[in-house]
């Protein structure tokens, strides 16, 4: 069961970026409940964000969205196409923005 669920809400073309829907997987998986479709979905979150988060910190990436974003991407934007929350990637970029000694 835990790996049906995994796969309703984590399976394969699901985004780091979007919110699964809970209530299709509850209506389906009635023997489930809400808050254990949360846990699991936030555990595949915070596995799936520490492999991206090592890709993306590498400092020829982090130059090629700095310069994206200094061409007019949104960091919202960038964080769509890369399936990266926005949050995480701004703390990876402004330092990268505004040079060394500067912390996020």
């Amino acid at each position: 069961e835990y790996r049906e669920v995994c796969a309703r809400l984590c399976g394969e073309g699901s985004r780091l970026v979007d919110r699964p829907d809970f209530e299709s997987v509850l209506a389906e998986v009635p023997s489930v409940s809400y808050d254990t479709l949360v846990s699991i979905h936030s555990q595949d979150c915070v596995s799936r964000l520490r492999q991206a988060h090592g890709v993306h910190r590498r400092p020829g990436r982090l130059e090629a969205y700095c310069e994206r974003w200094r061409r007019g991407e949104s960091l919202v934007d960038l964080s769509e196409a890369l399936d990266f929350p926005p949050c995480s990637l701004a703390r990876l970029v402004l330092p990268a923005l505004l040079g060394p000694g500067v912390q996020s």
